[in-house]
């Protein structure tokens, strides 16, 4: 095999690779790296190819690996270079060999940006790699949960908890209506949403350009959808969503406290996974839960919330995180601050 910095007309070929792959990710794809860039995010593509396959890249080629790998700056003009949910490796080809010719790239990729460590989390196992350690610093969540789409819409009702079906009936019953966003404008109806849910759950919201260019960029190759929940002409909740291979993610939500006793967020969910199997997905991820039975933990709320659709799904469990580190002094500082900050 042989790997070759992605270039001009390849997108298709990776797009089919990902897609396909079991362990495809809207984190690798084109779009994704597309919508980084416009952070400010600079990404680099690497493609793997049988070595026998000389030149560029055709409509005859196959891919057999690829790895988007995202630049993320630090002070004094260092950062580190970060691989989410990827690579991707044919798993009929040494995974050895790959990773020794893709750390070989990497590293020239490190010095010109001055990269400290790289950090991989991708959902496939690398354990047997000599050259990856694994880390304790996550970005993506280590846990998940994924909803099988299968069965027949009333085999995947009957399966939730009963206090969810009730939810999701009571929701209609009190006349919630759910509609899809018609075009960028109506994303502020989210953003609004989303603070006054930051506010009371405090956490850190990205900023308000954030999920503009995620949306503009995603929607362009029809990857994601705005689902808005209405109650008598206000707006209760919303949820993004992210189409990508044969899976929906559900990516980001957002509710009125006020509204609450609407349950407007489980009659969402419950739209979403119809959508999802309508357009062919085979699986919805809930994108993270904890596996931890501590009631005060800070995702024990919204882990019961979505265990509430799946009580029969096993929590799926990533491999990683794994890290290569370049620089160990500045490694060892970067971690120190980390810690000081209680950030992991």
């Amino acid at each position: 095999m042989k790997i070759i910095e992605a270039r001009a007309g390849i997108k298709p070929l990776w797009e089919d690779f990902n897609r396909k792959s079991r362990y495809s990710s809207f984190l690798q794809s084109y779009s994704w790296g597309d919508f980084q860039k416009m952070e400010g995010v600079k990404s680099y593509r690497l493609a793997f190819e049988e070595a026998e396959l000389k030149g560029g890249f055709d409509a005859k080629a196959r891919l057999i690996g690829i790895a988007q790998i995202l630049r993320h700056p630090l002070p004094l003009g260092k950062s580190y270079l970060y691989l989410p949910h990827g690579p991707i490796i044919d798993e009929k080809f040494d995974e050895e060999e790959a990773w020794q010719i893709l750390m070989k790239e990497i590293k020239k990729i490190a010095k010109e940006t001055k990269s400290i460590f790289m950090l991989s989390e991708p959902k496939q196992n690398f354990d047997q790699v000599s050259a990856l350690k694994k880390s304790n610093k996550h970005i993506q969540a280590e846990t998940t949960l994924i909803l099988d789409l299968s069965p027949k819409k009333e085999e995947i009702l009957s399966q939730m908890k009963g206090k969810t079906r009730y939810n999701i009936r009571l929701a209609k019953k009190k006349g919630v209506e759910i509609s899809l966003a018609k075009n960028l404008d109506d994303l502020s109806i989210f953003l609004n949403l989303a603070k006054e849910t930051s506010r009371r759950d405090e956490f850190k919201l990205h900023p308000d350009n954030y999920y503009r260019d995620m949306f503009k960029n995603l929607s362009e190759d029809k990857m994601i959808e705005l689902l808005l929940a209405q109650y008598k002409n206000k707006w209760v909740a919303a949820i993004l969503v992210v189409y990508y291979g044969d899976t929906a993610t559900y990516l980001h939500g957002a509710s009125s406290y006020h509204f609450r006793h609407l349950m407007a967020p489980h009659l969402l969910q419950w739209r979403a996974i119809k959508r999802a199997k309508k357009r062919g997905c085979a699986k919805y991820d809930f994108w993270g839960v904890t596996k931890s039975s501590d009631p005060a933990h800070h995702w024990a709320g919204f882990t019961r919330f979505k265990l509430g659709f799946a009580p029969n799904t096993s929590v799926t469990e990533y491999p990683g995180p794994y890290e290569y580190i370049f620089s160990p002094i500045s490694t060892l500082g970067y971690k120190g601050i980390q810690r000081i900050l209680g950030r992991r």
